[in-house]
């Protein structure tokens, strides 16, 4: 049995006790009554009396190209309901916040349509039962959208290999390019993807090509808003390891024999042109001593006739004529 108080009469089928303690079962009985008295009363039904739920946690905001995508978490207190949605609030330039969506079940929801580099503000309430509950406090964010512009690519060819470098636009949507789409293809042949790299450093050599064979490139920048329009069309040619030089230094010799008295030998080495092997040394040279001849010099270099100088004495010179 169960001590039960009149709370109040009505005469219609519904009625509303108020001032009831949220969480706190009660018994809740009813009777008719007519002109001959009240009847026997109904049997008592157990009640847990609602209350408003409390308030949702945004727990951040992911700006997209044109959206807002919001994650939050539910109420530390449901208010003893069961039944949960979610209500969601927007504004911007601090106008009032507005309803743009109800009756959420989920704990995420994508807000599309948004005017890219405009602040907005989100909110999100609670409802069960019992009604919505307070709303959450308001976080921030700015949408952002795909680059608008092109990378600017550069191609040159290397020995065995094509250099591409690029620079990034000075509008890049919002967001930064993080990463740089290369494709390569020649002539009759579809684009390939040959490289995915990070922006910076801006280069790359593409070593998997033929010497001699023209090949085209384009490249594509990368944010979290998308992707860049397509570069323009660049092509480049890969040249040849060696210009079909020795790839070693091979010494010739030439033996000139100058009237029996001197032999110069003259070495001549004809260098890579690979930029590897270090700078040109240009011709070496290597001259045996001889005697020294008119009109010459002792460093190699001959000049004037080939009649050998006349000996001059040795000895003090002697004193010129007198005045």
């Amino acid at each position: 049995e169960h001590d039960l108080m009149l709370v109040g009469s009505s005469t219609t089928e519904t009625y509303t006790i108020t001032e009831m303690e949220p969480g706190r079962k009660v018994f809740i009985a009813v009777n008719a009554e007519n002109p001959y008295g009240p009847g026997p009363l109904c049997d008592p039904v157990q009640v847990l009396p609602l209350k408003l739920p409390g308030m949702p946690t945004i727990l951040k905001l992911r700006p997209g190209n044109g959206t807002i995508t919001v994650f939050w978490e539910d109420p530390k207190d449901l208010g003893g309901s069961s039944e949960l949605s979610f209500n969601i609030y927007m504004s911007t330039d601090h106008q009032p916040l507005e309803r743009i969506a109800e009756g959420i079940r989920d704990r995420s929801y994508t807000i599309e349509g948004l005017t890219c580099g405009v602040e907005y503000a989100i909110g999100i309430s609670a409802v069960t039962e019992a009604g919505e509950g307070i709303m959450s406090y308001t976080d921030k964010a700015i949408p952002f959208r795909s680059p608008p512009e092109p990378l600017s690519i550069t191609v040159t060819g290397g020995r065995g290999s094509i250099n591409i470098t690029w620079q990034l636009p000075e509008n890049d949507g919002g967001r930064p390019i993080t990463e740089v789409r290369i494709y390569r293809w020649r002539d009759n042949e579809e684009r390939k993807l040959i490289a995915r790299k990070p922006s910076e450093p801006s280069f790359h050599m593409d070593r998997e090509v033929l010497d001699g064979v023209r090949y085209n490139y384009i490249v594509f920048g990368v944010s979290e808003g998308g992707t860049t329009p397509p570069s323009e069309v660049v092509s480049g040619m890969a040249r040849a390891s060696n210009s079909g030089m020795p790839d070693l230094a091979v010494p010739l010799v030439i033996m000139i024999s100058i009237l029996g008295i001197a032999t110069i030998s003259v070495i001549i080495y004809a260098l890579r042109k690979d930029r590897t092997a270090g700078p040109p040394r240009g011709i070496a040279a290597n001259v045996r001593p001889f005697p020294t001849m008119a009109g010459s010099t002792v460093d190699g270099h001959i000049s004037g006739n080939m009649e050998p100088a006349p000996q001059l004495p040795r000895g003090p010179v002697p004193p010129g004529p007198a005045g």
